[in-house]
Parts: structure tokens; sequence; C-alpha cells
């Protein structure tokens, strides 16, 4: 069986390598030629995402010199009429070879889109600043009612709506360019964890989402902010960069691998086990480095760590770590 390392680029510019793909399936092979015409435009991907862009991007696959576009991308669904200018960023272009990609039956850059999901946490202008026009929404409960309240069109819209008055829920109910609702009693998942699933899904299995990050996750509820970061590991076993984002954080899970982390506008990085041991642990630009380390829970090690340079890493052998940027 063929393998190769797996490098995914995600809009925020993480790169996320070290899994193993299996490459026996005849679809995810590619004639030599296509892979030579499509290695100088991973390469530019990869600079950009280092540069510290914002542009959206497919992800790749990398072993050794060759380098190929990846099999992920988006397809199809979802609606971007409705959107509201207010907030909304235009994402620019890649420049990308377009006959090379159909050629080799990959989608193009302009083909991948986020998921963004609205939940009923805390909320704000912060979370409207960065919806993009071609991002696909989905409101979650009250986090609906966000949406739609601003201008917003929710793609879907789905939960039991146990917080909002009836009058809110017809409102929701029409402005929506589809509506799910469930008895608030007779089920088994919270409204994100419903939402989150559905993101996961929106696409086939074989053109996943570019992102899926969730806003209004956390919020005064403990127990719903925890289970909600939990939500994270199925995002990064069905290997969809996925974060949750507040006024003040953004939080991730990473597993076993490389990743590149940006400084960007947060001040301070946490590192907190997700499961009971983390080995191999190496930080590179940060000021408290860390070299083949071990986490345990119930350490504090890992928290308020500064990243010097513009772009760090992170090395992981085994376990998961939760990577929470942070700013006062």
């Amino acid at each position: 069986m063929s393998t190769m390392s797996k490098s995914r680029l995600s809009s925020n510019g993480w790169i996320e390598v070290g899994e193993e793909l299996d490459l026996s399936s005849g679809q995810e092979k590619m004639k030599n030629a296509e892979v030579r015409t499509l290695q100088a435009n991973v390469r530019d991907r990869v600079a950009v995402a280092e540069s510290r862009t914002t542009q959206s991007h497919p992800e790749a696959v990398v072993e050794g010199d060759k380098e190929q576009i990846g099999s992920g991308g988006v397809s199809g669904s979802g609606s971007g009429s409705g959107r509201s200018s207010l907030g909304v960023h235009g994402m620019g272009s890649v420049a990308v070879s377009q006959g090379a990609a159909v050629r080799a039956g990959v989608p193009s850059a302009s083909d991948y889109k986020r998921i963004l999901i609205f939940t009923g946490g805390t909320l704000g202008e912060w979370a409207l600043s960065e919806v993009r026009s071609e991002d696909i929404l989905i409101g979650a409960d009250r986090g609906a009612l966000f949406l739609v309240q601003n201008g917003f069109t929710p793609d879907l819209a789905l939960g039991d709506f146990d917080s909002v008055t009836p009058e809110e829920l017809e409102l929701v109910r029409g402005a929506s360019s589809s509506f799910e609702d469930c008895d608030p009693v007779m089920k088994d998942w919270t409204d994100t964890e419903m939402a989150f699933s559905r993101a996961l899904d929106w696409f086939p299995e074989s053109k996943p989402p570019l992102e899926i990050v969730i806003f209004g996750a956390l919020g005064s509820r403990f127990d719903h902010s925890l289970a909600n970061v939990h939500l994270l590991r199925k995002g990064l076993e069905r290997r969809i960069p996925c974060r949750i984002v507040d006024a003040n954080n953004e939080v991730r899970i990473i597993g076993r691998g490389s990743s590149t982390i940006q400084r960007g506008d947060f001040t301070h990085i946490s590192l907190l086990p997700l499961t009971l041991d983390v080995f191999g642990i190496t930080l590179i630009g940060f000021q408290y480095p860390l070299l083949k380390a071990t986490l345990s829970i119930g350490q504090s090690l890992g928290i308020s760590n500064i990243l010097q340079e513009p772009i760090g890493r992170i090395e992981v052998s085994e376990g998961l770590l939760l990577v929470i940027q942070s700013r006062d």
C-alpha cells in the first residue's frame, strides 16, 4: 500500500502534517506530468500561508520532493444570497492553473468554502467581522436569530429554539434558506452538536469543507463550553480544520504530527492535554521551548507561553493537545 504524509492549509495559516493517507485507490493517484504541473502552485500556497495570509486554500499532499494539490474540496450546496455587506471580507484570489486542476480532477481554489456555525453563547460585532460572502452559515438556536437580526441569511437554522420567543422563531423560520426544529426534551444532542454534525456532513467526505469555525460556543455555561471544545475532536478525526472563536480566544485541537501557528493579534498561547498524557511535545519559536516533553492532565506547564516568532511550530508524537491562543 502506498502512503504519503498529508499537509492541510487552513484559511488562517495552520499547516498540519504528519498523518498518513492511503493512496491505494485510483482516485488518489495522479500522473507524473500533472504532479510537476501542480507542484509550483502548492509551493506558492505554502509560502502564502507562512506569510500570514487570510486567503483560503485547498489542502496539499506532500511526499519528499513531490507535492500535489489534495483531493479535498467543496462542491455545489449553499447560497450566498441575502448576505449583508456588514463585516463581509473579500477573499481575493490565488493564481492556480485551472486547466491543470481540471485535468487532474482537482477542485480549484475558488471551489473551497468554509462553514461558520453561530450558536447560542457569547456573540458580538467581532463575530460578524469574520464572515465572508462565500461562507456557508449555520445558525443554532439563538445563534440563528443573531444572524437574522444582523442582516445575514442562514443557509441552515436548526435547534430546539427554546431560547427564543414564538415571534423570534417565526422571524428565523422565514429568513433562513433551510429550517429544522426539534423537540427540546426528546433529543440527545445539544443544538451546537447538531449543527456541528451537519457541518461535518455538509459536503461529500471526499470533498470536505476548507474549515469549520464555531462562534458563540463559549459563554456562561461551563458545561456547554467544555462540551463544545470536545466537539473539535470529531473534526480532527475527519481531517477537517476546526476552531472555536470568541472575542479573546481561539481554540483548536491538534494530534500526532507537526503544526505551524501564527502569532497574529494574540499575546499568549496555552497548551493543555486533552488525553491523559501527550508525548513528544516540541515547541519551536516560543519564549519557553520544549523538546520531546510530556504533558499530563493536571499540569499547568503549558499555560501562557509566548510566541516570539511570527510563525511557530508545535510537534506531537502521541496524544491530543488543546491549543488556546488568547489575549487579555
